[in-house]
């Protein structure tokens, strides 16, 4: 028998309190409730464990260019030309569609835009002098600037 199963025979059959019920097995109270919810909605198909898997996936890539994907993959292969990840995104960006969903612009500037490392080629080395337009930099071993 199941531990939901018992957690609900525990309040069901026998009576006792959800709290207690929850003490006793060491489960939250929240579950036993969940639990008695779902019985009483769907009786036992509701103490089969559930998926857990997100019901959508905003970042999924549309089935459009899946196929379009698959289909340049197909072709540059049987040409015997190289078909990675680099030569499919060059391709298809000569044939970009509009009817294609194209990805939404971020609200604000991407994580680190703008901000360039700059380091010596060896430890105590100072770092590669640059252009003024670049912004300012600090004489240390790594140092960060703003690019303009």
């Amino acid at each position: 028998m199941s531990l939901a199963r018992l957690v609900v025979a525990g309040v069901r059959v026998e009576g006792r309190t959800k709290s207690e019920v929850a003490r006793d097995y060491r489960v939250s109270r929240q579950w036993v409730h969940e639990l008695i919810k779902r019985f009483d909605a769907e009786g036992e198909a509701g103490l089969e464990p559930r998926s857990r898997r997100p019901r959508g996936s905003p970042q999924r890539t549309p089935e459009a260019l899946e196929d379009q994907i698959v289909e340049l993959r197909k072709s540059l292969t049987d040409q015997g030309l190289d078909a990675g990840a680099h030569t499919i995104a060059y391709h298809l960006g000569e044939r970009r569609q509009p009817d294609l969903e194209q990805p939404r612009p971020r609200a604000g500037p991407a994580v680190g835009a703008g901000v360039r490392a700059v380091r010596g080629d060896r430890p105590g080395e100072r770092p590669v002098q640059h252009q003024p337009e670049q912004g300012p930099t600090v004489n240390v071993n790594v140092a960060w600037f703003v690019v303009n």
